[in-house]
């Protein structure tokens, strides 16, 4: 599973679609050059990255980066963990990083 858990959450749930290259090989969210660019938004509005839950829709890579080589346990699985993060951390704001996160939430 590719999450990260904040020490101290600030109310903010980031969920993308699925994790790249680097986050597959880091076993990190948003560690790649998209996680690195909304990394920087966040910061510059003032924003702590690190207080988020952060998280995808799934948690491998898709085949040649294409969703839709994801299997329906994969989706499922993804569901899963990502209801459980909103029951738990229960975030004042879910930012959707992308249609397929979007849907699904």
């Amino acid at each position: 599973m590719i999450v990260q858990k904040p020490k101290k959450f600030n109310g903010i749930l980031v969920c993308g679609e699925a994790p790249g290259a680097e986050e597959q090989r880091l076993r990190r969210p948003f560690v790649g050059p998209e996680g690195q660019y909304l990394r920087t938004k966040f910061k510059k509005a003032g924003i702590n990255f690190a207080s988020c839950f952060v998280t995808n829709t799934v948690h491998r890579q898709p085949f040649k980066n294409k969703y839709e080589t994801l299997t329906q346990e994969d989706l499922d699985y993804g569901r899963l963990i990502l209801i459980e993060a909103i029951n738990e951390y229960k975030p004042n704001l879910i930012i959707a990083v992308g249609a397929k996160a979007l849907s699904m939430l």
